[in-house]
């Protein structure tokens, strides 16, 4: 266990790590194994955490722990991501909301879910078939931010480090600016990389996410979402503007907006007391 100042510790407790194996998407037969962290609690109602690209289940490790008294907390990985597995059909949102879809049919067919960024996108798309009960979004343009896609040949060129030590400090954050405590960012460094085998460090994420191309607009799936959904950004985020967070609520059957003041892309990372007392009070709801 990691207690910070904050308030909000990194691992307390300690998760379980677990595969879960979901079925080929887009008619392949080969499963993927799928990685999730799952909290202990002895609540039933599973609580979903989804990251943003590039990223994967720790990221949450601060933020989860919070909701056991009143969930099943579980953060997945992605395909392509941390540690779950690659992918041989790329990663386009509708592949990556099958692999969530099938890991929530193994909980039982529905599941709360706080997803942030790409985590937010994916989760919007599971929800518009059906199988999300309440909805977190944090910060997740509806569409593509120019910045990103311009930087996506650079971000898919896979990267070496001669050391570990090294490979923690060049991690960076995409965008890079945040308010995050350097503790918890060194901690999210320290799960973002793996050994190659020949001595050198790299990234986790498979590079070719980033080869995919941009994904299309979330808006033609906002109006099939039916269930609640609270759509936070960050007061300062470069990737989504008051305006666009009002217009993808108003596009929403049932949604409503904050903004997080001092928080830039990464809300969660930025302000995770802000984050978790806004999610709690929208999760409690009736």
């Amino acid at each position: 266990m990691i207690a910070k100042k904050s308030g909000v510790s990194i691992e307390a407790p300690r998760p379980t790590s677990r595969f879960w194996s979901v079925p080929g998407a887009e008619g392949t037969q080969r499963e993927i194994r799928i990685h999730t962290l799952e909290w202990p609690s002895v609540a039933t109602r599973p609580l979903l955490f989804l990251h943003g690209g590039g990223a994967h289940a720790h990221w949450w490790s601060h933020i989860a722990p919070r909701f056991a008294d009143t969930h099943r907390p579980f953060a997945l990985d992605l395909r392509g991501h941390g540690d779950s597995d690659h992918s041989p059909n790329g990663y386009p949102p509708d592949v990556l909301a099958h692999d969530v879809e099938s890991v929530i049919d193994q909980l039982g067919g529905s599941a709360e879910v706080i997803g942030a960024s790409l985590g937010g996108i994916v989760a919007l798309r599971v929800a518009s078939r059906g199988r999300i009960r309440r909805l977190v979004v944090v910060d997740s343009p509806p569409e593509p931010p120019a910045n990103i896609v311009e930087n996506r040949a650079l971000l898919a060129r896979p990267k070496r480090y001669p050391s570990r030590e090294e490979a923690i400090r060049r991690f960076r954050l995409m965008p890079p600016d945040n308010a995050a405590r350097p503790e918890l960012l060194r901690y999210i460094a320290e799960h973002s990389i793996r050994p190659t085998g020949d001595g050198s460090w790299t990234l986790k994420y498979d590079t070719t996410l980033f080869a995919t191309p941009a994904p299309r607009p979330l808006y033609e799936v906002l109006s099939s979402v039916v269930c609640p959904v609270l759509y936070v950004r960050g007061e300062k985020s470069e990737l989504v503007s008051e305006a666009m967070a009002n217009d993808v609520v108003r596009r929403l059957p049932r949604a409503r907006t904050i903004t997080i003041a001092g928080a830039h892309h990464h809300v969660f990372l930025d302000r995770p007391e802000e984050l978790v007392a806004a999610a709690r009070e929208f999760l409690a709801e009736d």
